[in-house]
């Protein structure tokens, strides 16, 4: 389970870089898949569709985001 988190966190990582250079419709999963050193079949079971991996990606960096408000406004805890 480990190993699978360490992907996950690979894959996200690459993923909201490459969203963010390249937009929805700019960015492929081989990229993502190759600049995360995992087969594109690892994705696929991670999100299921590039759209999944666009949503989780989004999700991902709200929740950073909130964290990084709630350590600046600690009155929202």
């Amino acid at each position: 389970m480990a190993t699978e988190g360490r992907f996950d966190r690979q894959i996200l990582r690459v993923s909201r870089d490459e969203f963010s250079k390249h937009g929805y419709y700019g960015t492929r999963i081989d990229t993502v898949a190759a600049n995360a050193k995992v087969n594109k079949r690892m994705i696929y079971e991670f999100c299921h569709t590039k759209e999944g991996l666009y949503m989780i990606t989004l999700s991902d960096v709200s929740r950073e985001m909130m964290g990084v408000f709630e350590q600046t406004q600690p009155q929202f805890r």
